[in-house]
């Protein structure tokens, strides 16, 4: 006689059933992406960066215009 309600084995087959379904699901949507070689993806950031450099304050020689410098020291000390 049930009385409706699941045992820890069926709760735990059900749980099973629910993860592999959503692996299914994510699988078949990594399956549509579309792949790039590393070395394309590299020289595309390789050409960015070089593209940007100037817009680098960390990598500009010219220090006077970087909000990222450290300022002055303090006069106590």
């Amino acid at each position: 006689m049930s009385s409706g309600r699941k045992t820890h084995s069926e709760i735990s087959f059900q749980e099973n059933i629910n993860t592999l379904q959503r692996e299914v699901i994510r699988l078949r949507q990594e399956r549509k992406l579309v792949r790039k070689k590393v070395s394309e993806t590299v020289a595309d950031i390789v050409y960015y960066c070089k593209r940007h450099a100037k817009d680098d304050y960390f990598l500009q020689e010219n220090h006077s215009n970087n909000p990222y410098r450290e300022g002055k020291q303090c006069a106590v000390m």
